[in-house]
C-alpha cells in the first residue's frame, strides 16, 4: 500500500531519532527543518554544505537542553509573550496583526501545525530568556557560557536512538 516506510511523508514520520530527558525529537522534525532550509535557500546551497542531518538533529538537541534548562529555572515563555511574538512576526506593512485566519494559513503552510510552530516559538523566547539571565548573571562571551554549560549539563539525558545519519537520510528523502 501508499503508507509502506519508503513512501510516507518524512514530516509526518513520527520514529523517534533521539530524546532529550522526557522529550522525543522525530524524523519529522528533521525533514521539517530541512525543508524550511530548503525553501530559505532553494537550491543555492545544498543540505550537505549546511552539515547534513546530522547538523539538523544535533541543532535541535540543543534547542531541547536549552529549553529544559530554562524550564527548570522558571523561565518559560508565558501565553502574553508569545502572542506579542507572535504578533510581531505576523504583521502587516503598517504593523498590524494579519490576522488569525492568514496567521494560521501561513503557518500550517510553513511549519505543518500551529502546536508544533508556537511549541517551536515558546522554545525561542525562553532560549533568548536563559541567554539573558546568563548573561545577566555574568559577563562572559557566548563561548565561556557555552563551555561553562556544557560542563555543568553533561549529565543531561540525550540518547541518541540507534538510528545511523544514513537511516535518517534514507527517510527523510526515500530513494525511489
Amino acid at each position: 500500500g501508499r503508507q509502506s516506510g519508503s513512501n510516507l511523508d518524512p514530516t509526518r514520520n513520527t520514529e523517534v531519532v533521539a530524546k532529550v530527558g522526557s522529550s522525543s525529537i522525530t524524523i519529522a522534525d528533521v525533514a521539517r527543518i530541512r525543508e524550511n532550509y530548503a525553501q530559505m535557500f532553494g537550491n543555492r546551497i545544498s543540505l550537505a554544505q549546511l552539515g547534513g542531518n546530522k547538523r539538523f538533529l544535533d541543532g535541535l538537541i540543543s534547542k531541547q537542553v536549552v529549553a529544559q534548562e530554562a524550564a527548570r529555572l522558571g523561565l518559560s515563555a508565558s501565553d502574553a509573550e508569545l502572542a506579542d511574538k507572535i504578533r510581531k512576526q505576523f504583521s502587516d506593512a503598517s504593523g498590524n496583526f494579519i490576522g488569525f485566519d492568514r496567521y494560521k494559513e501561513s503557518v500550517t503552510a510553513r511549519y505543518g501545525d500551529i502546536e508544533k510552530f508556537e511549541n517551536d516559538m515558546r522554545d525561542e523566547i525562553a532560549q533568548e530568556k536563559l541567554r539573558a539571565f546568563v548573561s545577566a548573571s555574568v559577563n562572559v562571551s557566548d563561548s565561556e557560557v557555552e563551555e561553562e554549560y556544557k560542563r555543568r549539563n553533561t549529565s543531561f539525558d540525550v540518547s541518541y536512538v540507534a538510528l545511523t545519519t544514513d537511516k535518517v537520510a534514507t527517510k527523510i528523502q526515500p530513494s525511489d
